[in-house]
């Protein structure tokens, strides 16, 4: 199953490790730190122009315009469950 994240853009749920919303980069540096170390190694998809959500994929970032919520709930509507 895949999860559509937006602009035509589909992930596998495995290989999904986390949706979190883009504030976190305000709070968590290690995780700025790897969103910022990923994107100079050209591993971050998307535009920043209207992020909302930061997908850590096992071998890519995904940014999305789509709410983490939405995102969750679609997940969820699947029948994809979090651990």
């Amino acid at each position: 199953m895949y999860l559509h994240i937006g602009r035509d853009t589909m992930i596998a749920y495995s290989a999904i490790i986390g949706l979190f919303p883009l504030r976190i980069l305000n709070y968590a540096p290690e995780f700025r730190h790897l969103v910022h170390s990923w994107r100079l190694s050209g591993r971050v998809i998307g535009d920043w122009e209207d992020v909302k959500t930061v997908v850590l994929h096992n071998a890519r970032i995904f940014l999305s315009s789509i709410s983490p919520m939405t995102l969750y709930r679609r997940a969820e509507r699947d029948g994809f469950e979090f651990e």
